[in-house]
């Protein structure tokens, strides 16, 4: 048998390599973490959080959140979001797929900096919680 031409061996490389960027992420970039710290600086863009279907994610505030803090964009169905006097639940129900992206701007009461958060929710299918 003969060796393969360098051609043929180009070719085959390239047809690999243009395979797999043609391919998505399997995990979506996103933070995994029990614990996150803001600062009244801002980073550069808005911070992505995981969240599952089904596994509710709770977010504790040093400051005190207004009636009516929490606003998603786009305005769907597919979290539900309970406040309190400190904390806001999410809780993304089975039809948010991994994925998906849900923009979240929490304001808080006390005039402080920084005045709100924002961040986004990310569909992520690994994610269960122990139960």
């Amino acid at each position: 048998m003969l060796p393969p031409s360098p051609g043929a061996v180009l070719l085959a490389a390239l047809l690999a390599g243009a395979a797999q960027a043609a391919e998505p992420p399997l995990v979506p970039r996103c933070a995994a973490t029990a614990r996150f710290d803001l600062a009244a600086e801002s980073p550069e863009g808005a911070l992505s959080v995981c969240v599952s279907a089904d596994e509710p994610t709770t977010f504790v505030f040093d400051s005190l959140l207004p009636p009516g803090a929490v606003e998603m964009l786009p305005d769907n169905r597919s979290i539900g979001v309970a406040q309190g006097d400190d904390f806001v639940t999410v809780n993304p129900r089975r039809g948010f797929l991994p994925g998906e992206r849900v923009k979240v701007t929490v304001r808080f009461a006390d005039g402080a900096a920084p005045a709100s958060v924002t961040f986004w929710l990310v569909g992520h299918g690994g994610l269960k919680s122990a139960r």
